[in-house]
């Protein structure tokens, strides 16, 4: 009987600990990867290797060594690497520009395909007179990616399309009625709405941010975007957060450094309801954070993600801190999913992607020369984020 109940326990799956050390993809760039999960929980990636070479990676779920990987060329290539999925058929593409200036034009933007990730295309131009991309993503009939760009002279979109020529125009979403510029034309983010429009968050230094969203129409009309010209949502930060999914859609963004001091938490996240923001929500309590290194995602079955990069020890110490929201409870109290004292491995900007089933990474790129591409499962803790005195924000535990 004894020796029965003693193979009955080894045979019991048992709670696997949280593993601190983060995967390590390899050699990059510097430029954070970009990833994304498809429905059986594999991961796949993509970054910036050197300036002609893009690294690809497929990780199965939980694993930690990838099952497929791939190097993707493409000359004079700028900027980082994006990958997307096509939810009609899991279309893998990754889009990449380039900045060449024997060409003409001088800048575009390309995409390679893959249906498995085992096998690519040869890259193809998609877009002409854009490079050094801030965000993309694919039209509710995936047959196009819609691309922004920061600039002197605002915040530029193009929608590309994936078969025939390449797309020309270009849209500034950054001008007015009355034909002046205004001044968000900082880097921002852009997210597919669940109806299939496509909300454009647009950055502007000392001016906070906006948001325009195209509806039906010519998406190069700015008729077809409302509203005209785009509408502040803060002028708390330059530097917005989106995702949007089944739950709706989702703003998260950073709070002045003297306002935390006196309670505020390091980001708030607010939710748009009939082209209008509610009110903003704290997260991160936990977190000694003063950063724009963060990170927001919507998963399948809209719980949302969030990360952000903190310190403790008077700066000596850094971490990736993650918390998580489900549609019964707000976010989670935050844990570490990766710390370090060296400064060489200091995580640069973040980014998150998750499943339609939740499970997800973290993905960033060391600040050190040369670089190394990074990602990290992530586990949430249970209890609820709460306000917290300055004074105690550091970097929370790692996941038990």
């Amino acid at each position: 009987m004894g020796a029965l109940l003693a193979c009955l326990l080894a045979a019991a799956p048992a709670t696997a600990a949280f593993k601190r050390a983060p995967i390590e993809l390899g050699p990059g760039d510097g430029a954070s990867p970009s990833a994304v999960v498809d429905s059986a929980g594999t991961a796949h990636i993509a970054w910036g290797i050197a300036e002609e070479l893009i690294g690809y990676c497929a990780l199965p779920r939980g694993a930690r060594v990838c099952a497929r990987t791939a190097q993707l060329a493409l000359d004079a290539r700028e900027g980082r690497p994006i990958i997307l999925q096509r939810p009609q058929d899991g279309l893998l593409v990754v889009v990449a520009s380039r900045d060449d200036s024997a060409a003409d034009p001088d800048e575009s933007v390309w995409a390679f395909t893959s249906a498995d990730g085992a096998s690519w295309s040869a890259p193809a131009p998609i877009g002409l007179g854009l490079s050094d991309l801030d965000a993309a993503v694919l039209t509710a009939d995936g047959q196009a990616v819609d691309l922004l760009r920061a600039d002197s002279d605002g915040n530029l979109f193009q929608r590309a399309p994936l078969g025939g020529p390449p797309a020309a125009a270009v849209l500034n979403l950054s001008t007015t009625p009355a034909g002046t510029t205004t001044e968000y034309d900082d880097p921002g983010d852009m997210v597919r709405l669940r109806d299939g429009r496509t909300l454009a968050l647009l950055g502007g230094t000392g001016e906070g941010f906006s948001f325009r969203i195209l509806g039906a129409g010519d998406p190069f009309a700015d008729g077809s975007w409302q509203p005209w010209p785009a509408q502040r949502v803060s002028q708390e930060s330059d530097e917005p957060r989106g995702a949007a999914g089944r739950r709706g859609a989702y703003v998260m963004y950073g709070q002045h450094i003297l306002d935390q001091v006196y309670g505020s938490p390091p980001q708030v996240v607010r939710r748009l309801k009939k082209n209008r923001w509610g009110r903003p929500r704290g997260l991160f309590y936990e977190v000694d954070a003063n950063t724009d290194s963060t990170a927001l995602a919507q998963d399948g079955k809209g719980r949302l993600h969030a990360a952000i990069v903190g310190n403790a020890d008077s700066g000596r110490r850094s971490c990736i801190a993650y918390a998580r929201a489900t549609k019964r409870r707000w976010f989670s109290r935050a844990v570490s999913v990766h710390q370090t004292l060296r400064e060489a491995e200091q995580p640069g900007r973040i980014r998150l992607a998750v499943g339609r089933k939740g499970p997800g990474l973290v993905a960033w790129s060391t600040s050190s020369t040369p670089s190394v591409a990074r990602i990290q499962w992530l586990e949430a803790a249970k209890r609820v984020t709460r306000p917290r005195n300055y004074l105690r924000r550091s970097c929370p535990p790692f996941p038990r």
